[in-house]
């Protein structure tokens, strides 16, 4: 399975209660399912577009401020991860 689709499957709303809540709690009633659907597709998107591109000889050596930006991006959605699991 592509780390897309196994995203995917983890994130998915079909199933009740979802793998992981990544939605913040203090977030009205109404809107988990914005949040959650727009993680899930960061998540995914960062499987698929920043992963698999930038894996040994796909690609030229990027900069140094585009790996810093890389790392933030990544270490917010680490943070998510660890927020949602902190609640399983």
């Amino acid at each position: 399975m592509s780390g897309g689709l196994s995203l995917t499957a983890t994130f998915t709303q079909n199933q009740t209660p979802s793998k992981l809540d990544i939605a913040d709690e203090a977030l009205d009633p109404e809107r988990p399912d914005f949040e959650r659907n727009g993680y899930r597709f960061l998540f995914m998107g960062a499987m698929t577009s920043i992963r698999n591109t930038h894996a040994p000889g796909s690609r030229p050596e990027v900069s140094p401020a585009e790996t810093f930006e890389l790392l933030a991006f990544a270490s917010h959605l680490m943070w998510r991860l660890g927020v949602a699991e902190s609640r399983l």
